[in-house]
């Protein structure tokens, strides 16, 4: 879980971070570099001898080095498995394309055979003309995804992940200054600069003070937190403090849990290790995100109370809430009225999601959902059939809408779970639609909730 503070505005912590976050910065890059290229595990024998090496050459404190090394990491392993999905998803498309080809292809003869014979119509020869360019436009695609694919296998053969920092799009930016917004090359630079140099991590650890030795967070009596921030080798100056300290820190979400894993003694008794990104916004204010593990949370929900079930669908939730013996007790309609995966749909998703845990606590149940992946549903779609089905699949933000309900689950401790998806709107419409007079939707809720609470529910 990550929950996020605003730091208060000193000028000695602006002051410091604003430095510190170029040499963090510039060692990241150094490191991601070694780590991405195909000699690394020849050229340094072990991670632990490189982070020392890292920590020799920049003076700078073994916490940082490990913290550095192990996000690069960690970065690194994420655009590998990014790539091994790419990769799925390209042979998907590929087997689909080139079936389509083939049934094209088959088409085509049989119309070239009618035309040889003389026996083809106007109405066919118009046909075979747009299938002709059609089966041309669909084999050039094809060679370019069998070509880029064979990219993908070299690329995660060898571990070398082509990566632009600062986002290739904003790098690119430089050459169409007026298009991209800017108004001529050294605002490009500015905010390029920007987008390379605004975080810095520290990776904590269980047996060290406060759970971090660079960060060291503590409550304060008001409510509010303090913290102590010890500062790396290249910025201490002899006879002067070694740590910055700032106090008034206010933290919304969690405080509470989090003050539990600060005072805890021991591991068994709930300690964690926290780890802390200092993080800047184009607004020039620094904030810090404060990451630990909750896998120890228990739920304040009942299943055995009843379910809140959803049902996903293109614009709205079907929320339907069930009690104990699997019977509805309400029914809810929530609009979301933006698509796609811009900020205004992430806010709503948000909102929508903060409303659902925060119900699903006041009445006790956990809320449940069907277990979806659209990616390879998405990889399967055919040019010009089905528009409309295209058009809503693509529309979707399910992974997303879901993996926010679920961090909103777990910060109201409410239980979250997913069921198989297997039939639920074939059986709901053909079992409980007419039954108990409901929308395919809300059937397909009904199931989602029983199949969760082990009820079995099936047709003939």
């Amino acid at each position: 879980m990550t929950v996020e503070a605003l730091l208060p505005e000193t000028e000695k912590l602006y002051n410091y971070l604003d430095e510190d976050v170029k040499l963090f910065q510039r060692i990241s890059r150094r490191v991601f570099d070694d780590i991405n290229s195909e000699c690394f595990l020849s050229k340094y024998e072990s991670y632990p001898e490189y982070t020392k090496y890292i920590k020799r050459h920049y003076n700078i404190l073994t916490r940082t080095a490990n913290s550095i090394v192990r996000s690069e990491k960690g970065r690194h392993n994420a655009l590998l498995e990014l790539k091994k999905e790419e990769q799925k998803e390209l042979t998907q498309k590929i087997r689909v394309l080139e079936s389509d080809s083939q049934s094209i292809e088959r088409r085509v003869g049989e119309l070239k055979d009618l035309a040889r014979r003389n026996k083809i119509t106007p109405k066919q020869l118009t046909e075979l003309r747009k299938r002709k360019k059609a089966l041309h436009e669909w084999k050039g695609k094809l060679e370019r995804l069998k070509t880029r694919k064979e990219k993908l296998e070299r690329q995660i053969k060898s571990g070398h992940i082509p990566l632009t920092y600062g986002s290739k799009r904003n790098f690119k930016a430089q050459f169409h200054l007026e298009v991209s917004g800017y108004s001529d090359f050294d605002d490009w630079k500015e905010k390029h600069y920007f987008s390379l140099n605004h975080n810095i991590f520290y990776i904590g650890r269980i047996d060290e003070k406060n759970c971090n030795q660079i960060v060291q967070l503590t409550a304060q009596e008001d409510g509010k937190f303090s913290m102590k921030l010890l500062l790396d080798l290249p910025f201490r100056e002899e006879g002067k403090p070694k740590t910055i300290e700032v106090k008034g820190i206010r933290i919304r979400y969690c405080a509470d849990l989090l003050r539990y894993y600060l005072s805890a003694p021991t591991k068994e008794e709930g300690k964690r290790p926290i780890s802390y990104r200092f993080h800047k916004r184009e607004n020039g204010k620094w904030y810090l995100q404060i990451i630990f593990d909750t896998d120890d949370i228990k739920p304040k929900t009942d299943p055995a109370r009843g379910v809140l079930s959803i049902d996903y669908n293109d614009g709205f939730l079907a929320v339907v809430e069930l009690d104990s013996s699997g019977n509805i007790c309400s029914l809810e309609k929530i609009e979301l009225n933006y698509h796609g995966t811009g900020g205004a749909a992430l806010a709503e998703i948000r909102d929508v999601s903060k409303q659902i845990a925060i119900r699903a606590f006041k009445i006790g149940k956990p809320v449940i959902v069907e277990d979806l992946d659209f990616r390879r549903t998405k990889a399967k779609q055919r040019k010009n059939k089905n528009k409309y089905y295209n058009k809503i699949i693509h529309k979707f933000d399910y992974s997303r809408f879901i993996e926010t309900l679920e961090r909103a689950c777990n910060r109201q401790a409410v239980g979250f779970a997913k069921v198989n998806p297997a039939y639920t709107t074939k059986i709901g419409l053909e079992k409980y639609a007419n039954l108990r007079k409901l929308n395919v939707h809300f059937s397909a809720a009904l199931i989602i909730g029983r199949r969760f609470m082990g009820f079995s529910d099936s047709i003939l």
